[in-house]
């Protein structure tokens, strides 16, 4: 199952929207701005999962080099302990 972090404010086109995605077997994190997806922490699994390609499976140790690439390009990246990531707002 794909997961999709989704940013709309408009509550009615997001539900609609939701609905559809979920019948095409996404799993959908819906936030309403900018603010919330900042705030959002992804898990270690969930990006392992989401940067693994078909043939080559990402480790722990690639994670953390692509991560580092990411923050030397001034990215804001927090880790939480034993969770993952968060995409800091400042």
């Amino acid at each position: 199952m794909k997961k999709i972090l989704f940013l709309e404010d408009d509550e009615v086109l997001a539900e609609s929207l939701i609905e559809l995605l979920e019948a095409e077997n996404f799993a959908i994190t819906h936030v309403c701005n900018g603010e919330e997806v900042l705030e959002k922490t992804l898990t270690k699994e969930f990006l392992l999962e989401e940067l693994s390609f078909a043939d080559k499976e990402m480790s722990d140790g690639s994670l953390r080099v692509h991560i580092n690439k990411l923050r030397k390009l001034s990215l804001p990246i927090t880790t939480i302990k034993g969770v993952g990531y968060r995409l800091s707002s400042s």
